[in-house]
């Protein structure tokens, strides 16, 4: 059988598998097939699982043979006591360079030697992460066909072109404010032809109209005179809309995919340092207001804290947030940032009107945040456990299910927070026939079904213990 081996098997597989073994995250699993046998290995917090087949009476056409066997158990395979499997004792995680290069080794003998692979291309591998990332990948071994190839796309290139005058903000305030002196402050609005209308507040107008700068004092021994820069355009909900997803393009021009996005009055937030850049859309009755808003983030971040520790009643401006790539390198730029979120509903009257703000903000802000906000999944189980509502939202439509697993799925087009109203007041109606009398009878999951993308929020309900 040396013979027939071909040298990728050691010079390709066995190298990749030596390095993505230690590199494996939380939730992270890899399995490769020759035929109906397999090898997995996956990543519990800070322990590797291995196994691999084993005897199976009861399925003969993927059992291995009793020579099988005694090979595996040869190069250093356990049988399983409870399942028809071969294992290894749990390994460390992340283990050692040398300790991956004798695993890697198990597993290409079990594949090559056993299972009979002569060479890679008699292989194909699966993967899948548990905690939301994207699925580990090889390159020396092709993908199962069942398993769709990721197709990633720059998320830049499914925005409109950005705005420049919008781009042109941006770029003065992050170069001009400085230490956020008077001096600078007064620079940055003359440089870019604002005039100073009003002393206390600093409020300017664009020579263009409709475009207003405000420039917020900075509190009494800061150091600093001014603490804030907003820059906001009134407009006609549509007309919002467009200009939204343009500020948003600019933004990301300059500063890369945002770290965080989210809802209601749909914002993407940058947090740099020394400066956090908010973008946010926020409606009216029949107009929106689009904001940039630059701010120190010690600045902001000790005010968003203040906040929370004064008055921990008065709920965050945000339902939910979405971490857009938690694989991406600027999302390692939330990390130490703290999140407040607002206490669960305490009755049906407060769950209902949490349930309306938030799934209005679903049908109304995914469209606005993409492709940052994929979509969100919402399941609400009974006293019993019982499946009573499940709803899924995206930028394209909504879809309801009540009563039960099995009952019929209803889709709505998308007509802003309007849909998800209605949407909630289905659910409403069927939490009422179910016999709910009060939140804590309550169980809520709410998630992303796209990779690497972590939705969080706020808690719906605190379920009775």
């Amino acid at each position: 059988m040396a013979d027939a081996i071909a040298p990728t098997w050691g010079d390709d597989v066995t190298d990749e598998l030596t390095a993505r073994l230690p590199r494996l995250r939380d939730g992270d699993a890899i399995t490769i097939d020759i035929g109906p046998h397999f090898v997995q290995f996956k990543q519990f917090g800070q322990a590797l699982s291995v196994i691999a087949s084993g005897q199976d009476r009861a399925r003969p056409g993927t059992s291995l043979s009793p020579d099988q066997a005694r090979d595996m158990v040869a190069l250093g395979w356990l049988p399983s006591d409870e399942m028809p499997i071969h294992q290894l004792d749990p390994l460390p995680a992340p283990m050692s360079a040398e300790t991956a290069r004798q695993v890697a080794g198990l597993l290409v003998a079990s594949l090559r030697d056993v299972f009979g692979g002569a060479t890679p291309a008699a292989a194909t591998f699966s993967s899948h992460n548990d905690g939301g990332h994207r699925a580990p990948t090889l390159s020396t071994v092709a993908v199962y066909p069942g398993q769709l190839p990721e197709v990633r796309v720059a998320p830049a290139s499914l925005l409109p072109p950005p705005s420049p005058t919008w781009r042109g903000h941006l770029e003065a305030l992050l170069a001009g404010v400085g230490s956020w002196s008077r001096a600078e402050i007064d620079a940055v609005l003359a440089g870019r032809g604002w005039e100073i209308t009003g002393e206390r507040g600093y409020t300017g107008l664009a020579a263009a109209g409709g475009v207003e700068v405000q420039v917020l004092p900075a509190g009494a021994g800061s150091g600093s005179d001014f603490r804030r820069v907003v820059v906001r355009e009134r407009l006609a909900s549509a007309a919002a809309a467009t200009r939204f997803r343009e500020v948003l393009a600019a933004v990301v021009a300059v500063l890369g995919d945002p770290p965080l996005v989210g809802g209601p009055a749909a914002f993407a937030r940058w947090r740099g340092d020394p400066l956090t850049v908010i973008v946010s859309h926020r409606p009216g009755r029949d107009t929106a207001t689009v904001a940039m808003t630059v701010t120190p983030t010690d600045v902001i971040e000790a005010e968003e804290y203040r906040s929370s520790s004064i008055d921990p009643v008065q709920p965050p401006d945000h339902h939910w947030t979405t971490w857009p790539d938690t694989d991406a390198p600027e999302h390692r730029s939330l990390h130490g940032m703290m999140s407040f979120p607002r206490p669960p509903a305490t009755d049906l009257d407060e769950l209902g009107r949490n349930l309306r703000e938030l799934f209005g903000s679903f049908t109304a802000d995914l469209p606005l945040l993409h492709p940052y906000a994929g979509g969100a999944c919402v399941r609400i189980l009974g006293p019993t456990g019982e499946w009573l509502a499940d709803g899924a939202f995206t930028r394209d439509g909504a879809r309801l299910r009540v009563g039960g697993g099995n009952a019929p799925s209803e889709s709505f087009p998308l007509d802003g927070a309007r849909t998800g109203t209605v949407i909630a007041d289905r659910v409403m109606a069927a939490l009422a026939a179910a016999g709910v009398e009060k939140p804590g009878q309550l169980r809520c999951r709410v998630w992303s079904t796209v990779p690497a993308e972590r939705l969080e929020v706020d808690p719906l309900t605190s379920p009775d213990r």
